[in-house]
């Protein structure tokens, strides 16, 4: 064992420094020209483009049902109501994009609590959000 061993100053990996895979990977997805938020912004706009559809077709299969002049508004209600998974599965989709993509696109705020009296003497309690 070595005398000088254990912390010392300016040893180790620097806060926030990438290792090789991270390297390798961005490298790749540069060359690929691939961004994360990118294809995460690309399958929310897909699933929106997707959910608006399916919830026209559905909204007009419903109004359709609602012509009780013949026996075929059960199976057309049967019809409609297979969409209903679908379109919660779409706005899974694109609550959990949105989810992932946030850190991208929003900056942290840092919390600010300011304290003080105003004119009166009243005391005055104010929170401000502040990007950091």
């Amino acid at each position: 064992m070595s005398k000088n061993g254990g912390k010392r100053e300016g040893a180790g990996r620097k806060p926030g420094s990438l290792n090789k895979r991270t390297i390798e990977l961005q490298e790749r997805a540069a060359e690929m020209g691939v961004c994360p938020a990118e294809a995460m912004l690309h399958n929310i706009k897909w699933a929106q483009d997707q959910l608006t559809a399916m919830e026209n077709t559905t909204l007009a299969a419903l109004v359709e049902s609602l012509d009780f002049s013949d026996n075929a508004t059960a199976d057309r209600l049967a019809e409609v109501a297979k969409n209903f998974p679908l379109i919660k599965e779409l706005r899974e989709i694109i609550h959990k994009n949105a989810k992932d993509v946030s850190p991208y696109l929003l900056s942290k705020l840092a919390t600010v609590h300011l304290e003080g009296t105003g004119d009166n003497g009243e005391v005055i309690f104010k929170t401000v959000y502040e990007s950091k």
